[in-house]
């Protein structure tokens, strides 16, 4: 479910121009352009029982129950920047907030807050950390006899299949 919600907001941040890349990435920054890395810090979830449950679904020929879940979550938005463009901070939490609005219907934004523009003297560039609190809706399918979890889908997002 974490995942969903992740690649939710990058493909937001990367539709509005921005360069996202989730939080360790594995690879180094480039340091001549403004970047945006997302994770998490924090994440609740409601457990599915009977208080979430929708209904029932035949899926492949056998019935499921179909429950809601829903995910509280505080993601992390850290800002880096090349110290020579330091100026463009307010310009870039703007995009983020204007990213943010294009998010699927399953994920609704609480609160968008930054922080202090500050030296990092680990990438040598300059480190803004912003973090939005959310809540992710998601449906997941259970078999009917409850005992396995078939999947979890982030309400609002389209599946081609």
């Amino acid at each position: 479910m974490t995942r969903a919600v992740l690649d939710a907001v990058l493909s937001a941040l990367r539709a509005e121009g921005l360069t996202a890349v989730a939080q360790y990435p594995g690879q180094a920054l480039d340091k001549k352009t403004p970047m945006v890395c997302v994770g998490v810090r924090s994440q609740t979830l409601e457990p599915a029982a009977f208080g979430q449950y929708l209904g029932r679904q035949e899926v492949q020929g056998a019935v499921a129950e179909r429950y809601g879940v829903k995910a509280e979550m505080t993601v992390l938005l850290d800002l880096y920047l090349p110290p020579a463009r330091a100026g463009e901070c307010q310009a870039l939490f703007a995009k983020i907030a204007a990213a943010l609005s294009a998010l699927p219907a399953g994920v609704r934004l609480r609160k968008l807050t930054r922080g202090e523009l500050a030296p990092d003297p680990a990438t040598q560039m300059l480190r803004c950390p912003c973090a939005v609190d959310c809540d992710a809706w998601f449906t997941g399918l259970r078999e009917e006899d409850g005992e396995t979890w078939l999947e979890f889908q982030l309400k609002g997002v389209l599946r081609n299949e």
